[in-house]
């Protein structure tokens, strides 16, 4: 899926920011395979959340370095994963949550401007398709606390959202993450 850039949505290098999201793998990958994926504009393109295609890890790929989670993807099994960067002129930190818990070390980073679109399940060039399935991305403009992310990872963005998403196609997959499937 392709979201258009907007200026609503700049986050690199503006300030903290969180991205989460859940997804589920059909097998392991072999090759990366993005969750979330932004292109080159004017800027540089970055992977914000993927999984590593020799050691299956979940990982982030901003400012220009690896952070890694130590988490290791099983096929099969949902994932809620957190990508959280805080901002602070030169040093910037990116911190990530799975399942609701600090995974890793934060690692400091220098976040880069990007003005391309967003992509979800696939990399900036088109290629390394997700296998499986991706739900609740949700992008925040501000540095989500660890009590914030595990709301999430257990309520689901219902709570966080300021419209009523009633009967819309994300209450039925968050109710199947939820659900012995």
């Amino acid at each position: 899926m392709e979201i258009p850039f907007s200026e609503s949505l700049r986050v690199l290098n503006e300030g903290d920011f969180t991205l989460v999201a859940w997804f589920w793998a059909l097998a392991l990958p072999g090759e990366n395979r993005e969750v979330f994926q932004q292109m080159d504009r004017n800027g540089t393109g970055r992977t914000w959340l993927f999984v590593h295609g020799d050691t299956n890890e979940i990982r982030s790929y901003l400012g220009g370095a690896t952070t890694s989670s130590g988490v290791l993807l099983e096929p099969g099994v949902w994932y809620h994963a957190a990508v959280v960067v805080t901002e602070g002129g030169g040093s910037d930190t990116v911190q990530l949550y799975v399942n609701g818990e600090p995974a890793g070390a934060p690692t400091p980073q220098a976040m880069e401007s990007s003005e391309g679109n967003y992509l979800i399940g696939c990399h900036k060039n088109f290629t390394n398709f997700w296998n499986g399935l991706i739900d609740e991305v949700a992008l925040f403009n501000r540095a989500l606390s660890p009590e914030e992310i595990q709301a999430l990872m257990n309520e689901g963005l219902e709570g966080a959202l300021s419209v009523d998403p009633a009967g819309k196609l994300s209450l039925f997959w968050g109710g199947l993450k939820r659900s012995a499937w």
